[in-house]
């Protein structure tokens, strides 16, 4: 009947262990303020929710975002169910990034989850659009770590620790008048990886600002985390969800194609 905190007990003849899988047995009130956000939730069971975050909302609380956030919004919707809220997102996006994030509701399903994205056998596919006509497909890879003394932005390189090692494979879906949508999919998680690969072969995501240059006609990165495909905890069972291209991108597409028209 006690709750030992300390990692380093050790089980004696006699104890009694219960593992608790719901958080309001363990875990404290979330410390997210809770805030009235739409979610598009793609699917929920008893352990995750997946969550179609849109473009400009960041993951996670930040200085000048404390409120407007995925965790915030997540805490909101549990908040309507009278359910216990601890935030455990399994992938992260970029602010600026839409798509899909998988969120655990308890440790053991964030640890089960977690582990698959780790061994690669979790996929994770993106849409790009990209400046200029990339090559058909590829496979790009290097070591990814932070670029001279800045805390945001990272530069690609042929050598590394394990722990900064990237990899990332894609193939072009079309070519639209000069740029390029492709089907990527990173098959390591480092931060700003796809952005950081596509500037180094020379073809950056369209109107990444960090590492290309801004379009007109694209006010963020065109960049979607349109799928992925995982084991359930703890069934096994496989689930693979995808999300159609975002207005946003495709309006962008369009207009490249009749600014192109106009030439």
């Amino acid at each position: 009947g006690k709750h030992i905190k300390d990692g380093k007990y050790m089980l004696q003849n006699g104890d009694v262990l219960k593992l608790f899988f719901k958080d309001e047995f363990y875990e404290s009130k979330s410390s997210f303020k809770a805030g009235n956000s739409d979610i598009d939730v793609v699917y929920e069971d008893e352990n995750i929710i997946c969550v179609n975050k849109g473009a400009g909302m960041p993951t996670h609380p930040t200085h000048g975002h404390r409120e407007d956030t995925l965790a915030n919004a997540l805490a909101y919707y549990f908040e309507k169910s009278d359910m216990q809220f601890v935030f455990r997102p399994v992938n992260r996006l970029d602010a600026d990034t839409s798509g899909i994030v998988i969120a655990a509701k308890n440790k053991a399903a964030c640890d089960y989850v977690a582990a698959q994205l780790r061994s690669r056998t979790a996929e994770k596919k993106y849409y790009a659009v990209l400046d200029g006509h990339a090559p058909q497909s590829g496979v790009i890879e290097g070591y990814i770590r932070r670029d001279g003394e800045s805390i945001i932005t990272r530069s690609l390189h042929e050598s590394g620790s394990a722990a900064e090692y990237s990899c990332t494979s894609y193939r072009v879906l079309e070519y639209i008048a000069d740029k390029t949508l492709v089907e990527a999919r990173p098959l390591t998680g480092r931060t700003h990886q796809l952005r950081v690969h596509f500037s180094s072969i020379g073809h950056p995501i369209c109107s990444d600002t960090l590492y290309g240059s801004p379009d007109p006609d694209m006010p963020r990165q065109a960049l979607e985390a349109y799928a992925v495909a995982f084991n359930l905890p703890f069934s096994g069972r496989r689930l693979s969800l995808d999300v159609p291209l975002s207005p946003d991108i495709k309006k962008f597409l369009e207009a490249v194609y009749e600014r192109k028209k106009t030439v």
